[in-house]
């Protein structure tokens, strides 16, 4: 009988996730695309995401099958990448097609160790948002957590309610088994989730979507098809011990880790098919020995504990004796089941069943001496919302630099700074004006650490944003970056029906970043907004000016309206993956915040819509720089609130990076699976980085400082704040001259020279808008006089 894949799926509950709610790997349609095959791709989410499926024909567990073994589970793991899922079997007793009996876990080789946790339960949090944003859950053992956004998926995380109806839309529980197994992210460029013995999904690579002859779950080594091949009688009841089943009909799988994989995202099990598995005669071991996963470097002076366990046909044997070893005993003993770091260097260390010395298991540990921990941060303030990269180094004795040792990052005091974790990156991110301690320690050791004083300083006035504009068709302005200050939008809103200046916008807002981009790209004059009904008497981006063969051409959008199928055009502006199509003087931008202004023809339709961008827009010759591609699949409703419904990076996709000075000495370059390439800037000047209508500029500057940049503004602190007759003033740069401004944006004062202290004695109670000048840079700060 040729072998049979899945007849149906029955059932789809994915936790949230990164991929939950994507139309290619995380919807209904994506969990039937395993139907009849091995090539779908489905994902379920955070742990406890579960896909259930039906098999007509039954799979019967036949000892007779290569291995022993019955069906093989297809998913997407590598060699050093593993996002294991629970498997649960059921027979169909009463054949009726529903899975209403028992199931029962396949006990897999992690199914017996006192860190794998019954009975466990995760409640997930809706955040309520219609974009991506992170997640909360807390589970049945105290502890509680964030599923994180990222860069690379736009989406809402947790199930949509038109996909997943019996989706509670504020919370749901799911429940299982919990793996655990440190996520490995102690070398910078990699993250690896090392892969179990045997019995779970998406853990053992694919070799071959057509051979039928499966793995040997017994052996490291990948026969076979590869994929994850599993044996009935792995089954067991509650109290783990096994049960006999001659055949199964229903197999439901489960993401079995509740973990977080730096860039990578939260742990969730993908599957892309399963196919029973044929009778055929084949050799090989049907006995391991399992080593307890443990840390791959020690320090000296540290223990690990021993445990392994025999398993003969995927069946624990408990009482089997193991005798351990280790291949240099002046570098570590093994003492009362204990593994004792002595001094540094490699070791191998064995597991070896007594009765049969040629069984056996190894792992290779290194011991390493810590010199120190320290904090390289490149400073120790930022300011209120404004973001640091955190950045530390471990050394040895001899100065050394150490990787392979997990570390983390800890803040003693929450209310002034937070700590955040973006792509995988950690940063501090300022909270309120205030000092505290930020620690840089091992995980599990807190006696090597380092800490340093962090002052967060008042919220800066001027913000330094990165925008794009683009029609559907090519750039009008390429990726920059754009210094946005607070200013009167009254005269760029054309029939305005209201005022929009610094007493109605009191922050800086994303209309005023729209405004700084034309600003500083020439076009001052020639664009516009609109409030009218079009646009639900909300603001939004009208008129767009752009340059066609010397003369000026204009794209115009109106704010989501419907009224008529020429007002379907529309001007998006997306902010750090939120699109808006009005009310942008509503919505608040911080520094580094990344902006797409996009136009699209038809609002009634979906779309999509592709982002370059390039980290940083200025770096030093010799300095690499990171490129990234993502697209944006989209729908707008008829209240004007735009979905992303799913996004995805771009992989191999052609970028060029053109150096203006010389432009024979482009560079070309191919994205990864995230979308990523990089390429070392080698030349002074600017680039501009293109791929298919998407481009951005790139300032590189000489080592020496010889090409001059716009600075950073400068940092002042005004005091006191609010004030009754006289602030003060103390810049970390000479002061050229102080201006004083009514919040409806009238000059009053100005004083030339270095100003220590205004006396403002005389000025009507009420607030207004101080701004210090030094060079080209400025510092602009509210003062409210009582």
């Amino acid at each position: 009988m040729e072998a049979q894949f899945v007849s149906k799926v029955l059932d789809y509950l994915p936790a949230p996730g990164q991929y939950t709610n994507s139309d290619f790997i995380g919807t209904p349609s994506a969990a039937n695309s395993i139907v009849g095959t091995n090539k779908g791709m489905v994902s379920l989410g955070a742990f406890g995401g579960s896909i259930t499926v039906y098999f007509a024909q039954g799979i019967q567990n036949d000892p007779a099958n290569p291995y022993g073994v019955d069906f093989t589970i297809y998913g997407n793991s590598t060699l050093t990448w593993s996002e294991p899922g629970i498997i649960q079997v059921m027979k169909d007793e009463n054949h009726n097609g529903i899975p209403d009996e028992t199931w029962y876990e396949i006990a897999g080789s992690e199914h017996f160790w006192n860190t794998t946790t019954s009975s466990y339960e995760v409640t997930y949090q809706n955040s309520g948002l219609n974009q991506a944003s992170d997640i909360h859950w807390s589970d049945n053992l105290g502890g509680a957590g964030v599923i994180p956004e990222n860069s690379y998926h736009a989406q809402t995380y947790y199930p949509k309610v038109d996909l997943f109806p019996n989706v509670a839309t504020d919370n749901y529980t799911l429940k299982g088994t919990r793996l655990t197994n440190p996520i490995d992210v102690s070398t910078p460029g990699s993250v690896i989730s090392y892969r179990k013995m045997f019995g779970y999904a998406d853990n053992t690579p694919v070799k071959s979507l057509t051979e039928k002859l499966p793995d040997n779950p017994y052996t490291s080594a990948i026969e076979g098809s590869g994929g994850d091949a599993i044996d009935i009688s792995w089954a067991v009841e509650q109290d783990k011990k096994p049960v006999a089943l001659d055949e199964i009909h229903f197999i439901r799988i489960y993401t079995g880790m509740n973990a977080l994989a730096g860039w990578l995202g939260e742990i969730s099990t993908e599957i892309t098919g399963i196919r029973d598995v044929e009778p055929a005669s084949v050799t090989g071991s049907t006995s391991v020995i399992v080593i307890q996963e443990m840390a791959q470097k020690i320090g000296v002076g540290q223990s690990l504990d021993l445990n392994a366990i025999l398993f003969e046909s995927g069946i624990r044997r408990a009482d089997a004796a193991i005798v351990w070893s280790v291949s240099d005993t002046q570098l570590a003993t093994i003492t009362n089941g204990k593994l004792v770091a002595k001094k540094t260097g490699t070791i191998r260390l064995r597991a070896a069943l007594a009765t049969n010395p040629d069984l056996y298991s190894e792992k290779e540990i290194e011991i390493f001496s810590v010199g120190k921990a320290s904090i390289t941060i490149q400073s120790t303030s930022l300011k209120v919302n404004d973001k640091l990269e955190l950045a530390g180094k471990l050394t040895d004795q001899n100065g050394a630099v150490l990787t392979g040792i997990n570390t983390s990052w800890r803040i003693d005091d929450a209310q002034i700074a937070e700590i955040v974790n973006l792509d995988g990156k950690y940063y501090l991110k300022g909270k309120q004006v205030g000092k505290c301690w930020l620690h840089f320690e091992v995980s599990d050791n807190q006696l090597i650490s380092d800490s340093v004083q962090i002052e967060v300083l008042p919220e800066s006035e001027l913000k330094k944003v990165y925008i794009s504009v683009k029609t559907s068709e090519k750039t009008v302005i390429p990726r920059q970056s754009v210094w946005v200050e607070q200013v009167d939008l009254t005269t760029k809103v054309d029939r305005n029906q209201k005022n929009y200046g610094l007493t109605e916008i009191s922050f800086v807002s994303l209309a005023h970043a729209v405004a700084s981009v034309f600003k500083a790209s020439g076009f001052d004059g020639d664009w516009a907004f609109r409030d009218d009904a079009e646009g639900g008497s909300a603001l939004y981006l009208w008129k767009v000016p752009a340059i066609e063969d010397g003369s000026t051409v204009y794209t115009f959008g109106y704010g989501g309206s419907r009224t008529a199928d020429s007002y379907r055009k529309t001007w998006v502006v997306m902010l750090n993956q939120q699109p808006v199509v009005s009310g942008s003087d509503k919505i608040k931008v911080n520094n580094d915040d990344e902006i797409l202004i996009y136009h699209i023809t038809d609002n009634n339709l979906a779309w999509t819509v592709t982002q370059l961008t390039t980290g940083a827009d200025t770096v030093k010759v010799g300095q690499s720089v990171e490129v990234q591609l993502k697209k944006y699949y989209c729908t707008m409703d008829a209240n004007r609130n735009v979905a992303i419904n799913s996004s995805e990076a771009i992989a191999n996709q052609l970028v060029v990076a053109t150096p203006n000075v010389d432009e024979a000495k482009k560079v070309s370059l191919i994205t990864d699976e995230f979308g990523k390439a990089s390429f070392t800037a080698d030349l002074s000047g600017e680039y501009l980085i293109h791929s298919g209508i998407d481009s951005s500029r790139l300032i590189v500057k000489m080592v020496t400082g010889a090409n001059s940049l716009q600075q950073v503004p400068q940092w002042c602190a005004i005091y006191p704040n609010p004030f009754t007759e006289s602030v003060k003033i103390n810049c970390s740069s000479p002061i050229d001259s102080v201006e004083l401004f009514t919040i409806e944006g009238a000059l009053i004062l100005v004083q030339q020279g270095s100003v220590t202290e205004l006396n403002l004695g005389n000025l009507a109670a009420g607030l207004y808008v101080l701004r210090v000048k030094s060079g080209n840079q400025v510092f602009q700060q509210k003062i409210v006089k009582r």
